[in-house]
């Protein structure tokens, strides 16, 4: 089931938003593209210790995270189980065709539904990644 979606907002935590042309989750090869927004968590680079005179910085392993939108398609049929997604693949499309692609994919938790009557429903997905690179 692959369908086609408007140009989603990207949004990475400062203030400028960025429009990225797809968002992509693939499970087991079938894709999903029911998403209206990606939001990329921080990744971490150091962290500071506290010394006995003064204080210093240690390296930390990156830990990757973002969350999605997931706009609930009318028929309940058709909506994805999210409790099925596990090691998911999901590929970010910017309008200059770079791409930022997360591996190991899993939902934490399925968020609260949000319905504004003039648009679908939808459900913010936070997720945690194993790894992310870009192309």
């Amino acid at each position: 089931m692959r369908r086609s979606a408007p140009p989603m907002i990207y949004d990475d935590g400062g203030k400028m938003k960025e429009y990225a042309s797809t968002i992509t989750l693939e499970i087991n090869g079938q894709k999903f593209e029911d998403f209206s927004s990606f939001t990329e968590g921080e990744i971490p680079l150091n962290q500071e210790v506290k010394l006995m005179n003064g204080s210093g910085v240690a390296s930390v392993v990156a830990r990757y995270g973002f969350s999605l939108d997931y706009v609930m398609p009318k028929i309940k049929a058709e909506r994805l189980d999210w409790t099925t997604v596990k090691d998911a693949v999901v590929t970010v499309v910017f309008p200059d065709g770079s791409r930022t692609i997360y591996t190991s994919c899993n939902p934490l938790k399925v968020g609260e539904g949000k319905l504004d009557g003039e648009t679908a429903s939808t459900r913010t997905i936070p997720f945690v990644a194993g790894n992310r690179r870009e192309e």
